[in-house]
């Protein structure tokens, strides 16, 4: 019930109509942030295990989903496996984890040789286990597409060579960040305040407090990665919410515990109402509950040919993108692309 504070903030500022796999992402890191709860909380040692198994699977299914969910997934899936491991004597539960192993794979496989059909790469940008087919993305090709991602997620329409050489786009980054995820920093935070208070009550069974803090270290292992790989923060997806409603988590459950009873349904009804009244001072002019799908844009577009006789459409600004123009189409033309049969199903190349 804690989780109401990011299933609401989706609620109000995701664009649900959008096809980028954001929603899916932020959906998929609350199921793994629940599950890992349920192997860490769970008093029956079957159900840990066959958690900490989901938890193999799920991983790997966000990681198809979006590479960058490989921390939120991996983590999850080494700390339900250490926490249910047998105790004492107790036999390992060989069975059930070859079988997420085996399905966490078959997942993975379908994942890489989809990335080597399309690009030429297992994991594209990333160049390593290129297959070098005619269709493949040019290794230098990928190399710039890899750090065009880095750059724009520090400095966006940065020079890749200044940025991802030196520590200047701190500067121009920390404004941005900080009004993203200034609401829920400013929650946890003083959920901290009030559990140093009321919260001890709870976290008085030493399983409780190692659990609590066994995804403290989740969320700490997804911040890491992030920020080494690509700190915007859109792509921390449900992490900053996630913290907040943890932070919260030991003063909710010491009510529950005080009372025999949940009563934390007061606290929840004012975490919607507040996360409400913030998207709506964001964003006062539009409506900002489930709004309406948009229809797809459209923008103005030249024709380029290339060294081939192939023609692309190409969008008139050079940072936009062609949207919904008539294939095909590319925001970054290159005279080397041409077709590798008679029609577009055959695919390109770039000699």
């Amino acid at each position: 019930m804690v989780l109401l504070i990011p299933v609401a903030h989706a609620a109000v500022y995701n664009a649900f109509s959008s096809p980028v796999p954001d929603t899916a992402v932020l959906v998929l890191s609350y199921i793994l942030v629940l599950v890992l709860a349920d192997a860490l909380w769970s008093v029956d040692a079957r159900a840990r295990t066959h958690a900490a198994g989901a938890l193999w699977v799920l991983g790997a299914a966000a990681v198809t989903v979006k590479l960058s969910m490989l921390a939120w997934g991996g983590a999850a899936a080494l700390i339900a496996t250490v926490a249910a491991r047998p105790a004492g004597a107790g036999r390992f539960p060989a069975r059930c984890y070859a079988g997420a192993a085996l399905a966490a794979a078959l997942l993975l496989t379908a994942w890489v040789l989809r990335g080597l059909v399309l690009s030429g790469y297992p994991l594209f940008p990333a160049t390593l286990g290129g297959i070098g087919a005619d269709w493949a993305v040019p290794p230098a090709h990928a190399a710039a597409a890899s750090a065009e991602i880095r750059t724009w997620a520090r400095e966006p329409f940065g020079d890749p060579e200044v940025v991802l050489s030196t520590w200047r786009w701190l500067r121009g980054w920390s404004g941005p960040a900080i009004h993203a995820l200034g609401p829920p920093l400013l929650v946890m935070l003083t959920g901290f305040l009030v559990v140093v208070r009321k919260g001890s009550a709870w976290w008085s069974a030493p399983e409780r407090l190692h659990g609590w803090l066994s995804l403290w270290f989740q969320l700490a292992a997804v911040a890491l990665f992030w920020f080494a790989t690509a700190p915007d923060p859109r792509f921390l997806y449900g992490a900053p919410w996630v913290a907040a409603a943890l932070a919260w988590l030991p003063v909710v459950m010491a009510l529950s515990v005080a009372q025999h009873a949940w009563r934390g349904w007061p606290f929840a009804a004012a975490a919607v109402l507040v996360l409400a009244l913030l998207g709506v001072v964001r964003n006062p002019f539009t409506r900002v509950w489930f709004a309406a799908p948009q229809p797809t844009r459209t923008v103005p577009v030249d024709t380029f040919t290339t060294s081939s006789g192939l023609q692309v459409l190409v969008p008139e600004r050079a940072d936009s993108t062609a949207w919904d123009a008539p294939l095909p189409n590319t925001p970054h033309p290159r005279s080397a692309l041409e077709l590798r049969g008679t029609g577009l199903g055959e695919g390109f190349r770039i000699r």
